[in-house]
């Protein structure tokens, strides 16, 4: 069977959840040694790995070893796989009322988007794969711990199409 039969075509929606705290906040990141930032981002990439089995991704075939022995072995593929631009959506569910920045959560979308490009669910996590990337302070999680819903979805051009004319309207 050709690789291209064995492809499925991506769910349309994928939801993830991820507890709250699991890694630094972008003001812990910049100071840390980078033997302790491998270490946070193979933790979280454990994490992503564990989510995506949980949301019924078939993540057993997503595990691989490094990107060069997937290249080199080209037998490696993903069903999941998004083949287009992708979105990614955060949903933060604070532990507690502390105010937070919301943009010191950008080390949840660096890991994440690794873990993706790890797994072979995006291609990369660059530009051309996830073309958006969405930020939303949800509710204060009753438990006390906390946690980020992540939705990865395609990229709809033809919202960000819409967004654009009224963009060039003004």
């Amino acid at each position: 069977m050709s690789k291209a039969k064995r492809r499925r075509k991506p769910k349309e929606l994928i939801k993830i959840r991820l507890p709250f705290g699991g890694v630094s906040t972008l003001n812990a990141y910049r100071n840390q040694h980078y033997y302790k930032k491998n270490n946070e981002k193979k933790r979280w990439a454990d994490l992503v790995y564990k989510a995506l089995a949980k949301a019924g991704v078939d993540a057993t075939k997503l595990r691989t070893s490094s990107k060069k022995k997937r290249k080199r072995e080209k037998t490696h593929w993903c069903p999941y796989q998004f083949r287009q631009p992708v979105e990614l959506i955060f949903v933060f569910h604070y532990p507690d009322n502390r105010v937070r920045d919301l943009d010191g959560m950008a080390v949840y979308e660096k890991y994440s988007g690794d873990a993706l490009e790890d797994y072979d669910l995006i291609e990369a996590d660059d530009r051309r794969y996830v073309m958006s990337i969405r930020k939303y302070v949800g509710t204060n999680d009753a438990e006390g711990k906390g946690y980020v819903d992540l939705f990865i979805r395609p990229f709809d051009t033809a919202e960000f199409n819409v967004l654009l004319k009224d963009i060039k309207a003004d």
